[in-house]
């Protein structure tokens, strides 16, 4: 810090240095660069936040000729954490400040319209430097666009990446999101907005980067603040998962804690949260598509009777955007044209008998919980007052970025409490609101006045958590994952595009999407899937399902719903119970299945440097991992697919320490000085293990077995510790997808001898077997004895224990 500049170190080296600050008012910009923004004082200044702790930092007051005063202050926080945070302050408030720079593009982009380009005011701001002798490489990644994974880019998914160099083409405007800038030894700096989420913006150009309120603000109140933090970490998942750790203790949410883990609030989303579940929405096989002659809670039953025929245990269906009143206008399966926004989120009798006493009679009949869609609202929304409706919203007659549409947005916590009121009427334990991009992007209100989108989302939360109902958001931007921040009630995020079997063939990839869920506390949640490869075509689907066994092998380690959208007659029971349990309670880890580190630094510092990959080439490796910890032992597993040829192996091989080095910091079980087993198999389209092996791993170094296995088969790995005293490892239940999941197990103890014991959960009539091995060491070579143990759960028993010393469950 120093009179005019700022610059930050990591480990010890220059990483980032400020740029000039600059600040938009009457329609010009004034900036420190060609002296239009004038320096007033400069000040030291100390403190203690309450979140972030101790600090000391400079504060810069700014003026111009015709009366705008601007403070900006760089806070260092190290003496508490590897934190920084940058604030503005309005003190005079700012009129005319938007630049001016809206970009539409609705043929090219339809599903966005437009775009907000430039800042209202810019700090922190970084140069782009020269590539140079001395200076650390480093590269960028940056969570952009739909569903948290730049979902209708054709050349690349999951976050932008690219070097910090000149020139580089850092993303800006509305669509921008959480960034991290990192070295090849995966040290990282998250940066992103520390308050009001929903209306900041990233501006660049070929030189810099900065950070600031969103272009299209016209007015700036007196005494507004804005701020920004940048928090290093080592890991690039890591220091995501640091970062998320400290938003969400800023801002009060305790739905995560430090680990990774999440908190599901008691009494919000039932079954939706916890069991296996039924869609009916885009891309499942009825939707908009009731049984010929039947309406869809006729068609809902038939699907309960043929699934408990089928010994499939379903605890909860998706209402989708059939069940209630749009506007004017269709749809279609991609969102386009934006027209049939809601109207009335009352039932629609002409899909369901008897509107919404026949939802109330299917809830009892079905004996499931409900999860209910809602899309954008419409302007000519029944609730609003200038409809004759009971409730404030806005109303927009004309959308700039969707033309011939016209949006509103309620403005009241009443409404939203009214709304929730209502769907615990009809047995709805969990919203799901979809089309929060169009919503947002598609009005002034959200995107030209602060403070709008961000009241929006905090109303809608503080309605739902007072009314037991759990929150998912669906085509988010990642301002909307970081706008979660502000309620406890959003539990889940989509990190997909939207379900399509064969139409979206590469909707499974979501361990990039997830590193910014998970970081926030969000369930990550894949949309539906179909379970088998036969020609499910009927409605808008067509079939068929070309990778039926890792759709739900992904879905289940992803933490989120899983839940399957075959028509009656095609479902793999097989597949499905492998998910959860006999009562339909999913087998989770503990945390998101996320993409390696190593991904990210190949992609960025290889050889091969950025290479073209999926969807603009047939292919891409994907390398995802995740754990579970049952009494301070951690079992690690991991999903890799599409490594199709010898050449996409990782060199050198993959490691222990890869793995658990790129999920959350919990503790040192992590690293087990008794070593691991690990179970590698290859499994077919089907789900059936094609090949079967075991090894042992003695330490955080050596090498893992990873193959070349082409599309539609992929490959399992789980590291199971040896247990420390014992000689034994517990390979759990290794036909799940999840074969250690705290679901199942509820404690692991070492007895005398080194045998052990382990508690478990399960349904009465449920059969439970678990794998083991014994490591029989022979001098300097080691042979396993492999060995299960079946516990069969009888009337009125839900747990039971299994030993070692007897091979038996009692």
């Amino acid at each position: 810090l120093s009179r005019s500049a700022y610059r930050i170190l990591n480990h010890g080296r220059v990483w980032l240095e400020s740029a000039p600050t600059q600040v938009r008012a009457n329609g010009r910009s004034y900036s420190q660069e060609d002296g239009s923004l004038q320096l007033s004082t400069c000040e030291r200044t100390n403190g203690t936040d309450e979140v972030l702790g101790a600090y000391n930092g400079t504060r810069w007051i700014w003026s111009t000729k015709d009366g705008l005063r601007f403070a900006t202050e760089a806070r260092n926080h190290m003496a508490s954490a590897p934190i920084a945070t940058f604030h503005q302050v309005f003190i005079t408030g700012s009129e005319n400040a938007s630049t001016g720079d809206r970009r539409c593009d609705q043929k090219g982009m339809p599903w966005i319209g437009c775009d907000w380009f430039g800042a209202v005011s810019s700090f922190p701001s970084f140069r782009l430097p020269e590539e140079a002798p001395g200076r650390p490489a480093l590269a960028w990644l940056q969570f952009y666009g739909e569903h948290l994974n730049d979902a209708h880019n054709e050349e690349h998914r999951g976050p932008r990446m690219g070097r910090w160099l000149r020139g580089a083409k850092v993303p800006e405007g509305l669509l921008s999101g959480p960034m991290g800038i990192f070295d090849d030894e995966a040290h990282t700096l998250v940066v992103s907005p520390l308050s009001n989420f929903m209306d900041f913006t990233i501006a660049s150009d070929a030189d810099s980067v900065a950070w600031g309120i969103m272009g299209g603000v016209e007015s700036v109140p007196t005494g507004l603040t804005f701020s920004t933090i940048i928090q290093a970490g080592n890991g690039i998942n890591r220091a995501f998962n640091e970062w998320g750790n400290t938003l969400m203790k800023a801002h009060g949410n305790s739905r995560k804690v430090a680990s990774g883990e999440r908190r599901v609030p008691l009494g919000g989303g039932g079954r939706v949260e916890t069991h296996l579940g039924y869609e009916t929405d885009n891309g499942a096989f009825y939707y908009y598509a009731p049984i010929e002659g039947e309406d869809m809670a006729q068609t809902l039953l038939d699907v309960k009777k043929s699934a408990e025929a089928d010994g499939i245990p379903i605890g909860w269906v998706n209402l989708d955007s059939w069940r209630y009143f749009k506007g004017p206008g269709t749809t279609g399966g991609e969102g386009v044209p934006m027209a049939g926004g809601v109207k009335n989120w009352t039932t629609d009798p002409g899909q369901i008998t008897n509107g919404d006493q026949g939802v109330r009679e299917l809830s009892k009949s079905l004996g499931w919980d409900f999860m209910a869609h809602n899309r954008w609202w419409q302007n000519v929304t029944d609730y609003a007052h200038g409809n004759g409706g009971r409730f404030p919203f806005i109303l927009e007659s004309e959308s700039k970025a969707f033309p011939g549409n016209g949006f509103a947005l309620p403005i009241s916590l009443s409404f939203w409490n009214y709304l929730f009121a209502y769907a615990k009427s009809l047995g709805i334990k969990l919203y799901n609101q979809d089309w929060l991009w169009t919503q947002y992007l598609g009005m002034e209100a959200t995107t030209r006045t602060l403070r709008v989108a961000d009241v929006w989302l905090e109303e809608m939360s503080t309605a739902a958590g007072l009314h037991g109902v759990s929150l998912q958001m669906c085509m988010t931007l990642p301002r909307h994952a970081l706008g979660s921040i502000v309620g406890e009630a959003f539990t889940q995020i989509r990190t997909s595009d939207d379900y399509g079997s064969g139409e979206r063939d590469g909707q499974w990839r979501i361990g990039r999407s997830n590193m910014l869920a998970a970081s926030l506390g969000l369930a990550p949640y894949k949309d539906p899937f179909f379970t088998t490869s036969k020609n499910e075509s009927h409605g808008k689907v067509v079939g068929p399902e070309p990778f039926p066994s890792l759709q739900v092998a992904i879905s289940t380690l992803s933490t989120g719903p899983v839940a399957f959208a075959d028509g009656i007659g095609y479902a793999s029971t097989k597949l499905l119970n492998r998910t959860c349990d006999s009562d339909g309670k999913i087998l989770r880890p503990d945390i998101p299945l996320v993409t390696l580190d190593r991904t990210y630094l190949e992609e960025s510092f290889g050889d091969d440097a950025y290479p073209k990959q999926w969807p603009e080439t047939e292919s891409r490796a994907e390398i995802m991992a995740t754990r579970t910890t049952v009494d301070e032992l951690t079992w690690f597993q991991l999903l890799v697919a599409d490594l199709a040829e010898e050449s996409a192996i990782p060199s050198p091989p993959l490691t222990k320490k890869d793995v658990h080095l790129s999920l959350p910091s919990r503790n040192t079980s992590d690293v087990n000085t008794s070593g691991h087993i690990s179970v590698h198999n290859i499994v077919d389209r089907d789900g059936e293990y094609k090949k079967t092996e075991f090894a042992f791993v003695p330490d955080e170094d050596y090498p893992l077995q990873i193959e070349a296995v082409a599309l539609p088969g992929f490959q399992l790995l789980l590291l199971a510790p040896v247990i420390p005293g014992s000689s034994y490892s517990v390979l759990g239940e290794l036909e799940k997808w999840v074969p250690i999941s705290k679901d199942r197990i509820i404690d692991l103890e070492l007895e005398s001898k080194g045998e052990i014991s382990l508690k478990i959960r399960g349904m009465p009539g449920e059969k439970v077997e678990f794998s083991f091995v014994e490591i029989i060491s022979n001098g300097d070579t080691r042979e396993f004895e492999n060995f299960k143990i079946s516990c069969s759960f009888q009337r009125g028993i839900n747990a039971m224990t299994i030993r070692t010393s007897t091979k038996a469950c009692s």
